[in-house]
Parts: C-alpha cells; sequence; structure tokens
C-alpha cells in the first residue's frame, strides 16, 4: 500500500497477504503507515492510497456503483473521495461513479492559526 501525491510515493507499507482472507468471508484490518515524522499533507492537493498485489496472491476490494453525484455525496468524504487507477508508471485515471469499500482515518491534523477562524475544514 503506498500513499501518493501526483505520481510520487510519500510512504509505503508492505502487508502480509495471510493476513486479508477469512474463509469465504473479508477481514477487516487497520493499517497505518510507518514513516515518521509522518509525511505532511497539504490543503488543495490531491492524494491517493495505492494497493497493489506484488507475488502470487490476488487481491479484490469490493466496490459500490454509482448513478449520480448525489449517491457519491452521501457517502464518506462526499465528492472529495473517489476510485483511481493506474498502470505501472503511468498518470492516473479517475472513476468518479465508483468508490471502493474502504475508509480512511487521518489521524493528527495541525491547523495553521489562519484556519481557526470557524471555516469548514472538509468541504
Amino acid at each position: 500500500m503506498q500513499l501518493y501525491e501526483g505520481t510520487t510515493a510519500l510512504d509505503t507499507l508492505a502487508i502480509d497477504p495471510h493476513w486479508l482472507y477469512v474463509g469465504n468471508g473479508a477481514l477487516q484490518i487497520e493499517y497505518k503507515f510507518p514513516t515518521w515524522p509522518r509525511p505532511v499533507l497539504v490543503g488543495g492537493q490531491t492524494y491517493r492510497i495505492g494497493l497493489k498485489h506484488t507475488d502470487g496472491y490476488g487481491l479484490t476490494i469490493y466496490r459500490v456503483l454509482l448513478s449520480n453525484d448525489a449517491d457519491n455525496e452521501a457517502l464518506f468524504g462526499g465528492l472529495n473521495f473517489w476510485t483511481s487507477s493506474r498502470e505501472q508508471t503511468g498518470g492516473w485515471t479517475d472513476i468518479l461513479t465508483e468508490r471502493l469499500i474502504i475508509d480512511l482515518i487521518i489521524d493528527g491534523i495541525e491547523l495553521p492559526a489562519a484556519a481557526l477562524t470557524g471555516s469548514p475544514m472538509v468541504g
């Protein structure tokens, strides 16, 4: 799993594929990127989490297909959270009508003093 800004990987986490399978069901696991200090994420930038299997195991991430922006807006992250795909070293292709069944937890948000004026943090 990698955290990307553009096509640059800011952080990488290896995941043991044996933890991802439980019979015919799914397993929910919380992963944290190991780099310390954490990469600084800047407002107004697009960041992506990349998942790719690198061994003989397959990788299935469940998704929901969306009919319109209203469906997307009703989900976590609204219109600011969508699916992207990438072929090897190429650019990203955004798929705005598809959402992966995955949650993102952001920890340790630090706001500059100018941001503490009552403006919404997430649009």
